[in-house]
């Protein structure tokens, strides 16, 4: 969100894509940030069936993600990792929009 916030102050259209289950759409909002979602969930094993749910959605968000990146065009692609990430960074690769992923925990 600071990264948003500094890009923005700095002259950049700022958007900010993630799971609608994290805390990402409310801070978003409430800095004027516009927030795009979709349904993601962690990987778990696939030996459960919410294994292959989460999968399932990890697919449909993945659809999404390059839907909204056919649509919006961006320039580039910032993300911190995490499982609502991965869509967004698949559509960016797969559309040939530069990305950059800063993982502070690894």
């Amino acid at each position: 969100l600071e990264v948003a916030l500094a890009a923005r102050s700095a002259g950049h259209e700022v958007a900010y894509w993630g799971s609608a289950r994290g805390m990402e759409g409310r801070a978003s909002a409430d800095a004027g940030i516009a927030f795009r979602s979709f349904d993601a969930w962690p990987l778990v094993s696939l030996k459960t069936p919410a294994g292959w749910r989460a999968l399932a959605k990890l697919a449909r968000a993945s659809v999404i993600a390059s839907r909204a990146i056919g649509t919006d065009r961006p320039d580039r692609v910032f993300s911190t990792g995490g499982y609502g990430a991965a869509p967004v960074l698949w559509a960016a690769r797969r559309r040939g929009v530069p990305y950059v992923l800063h993982e502070a925990n690894s």
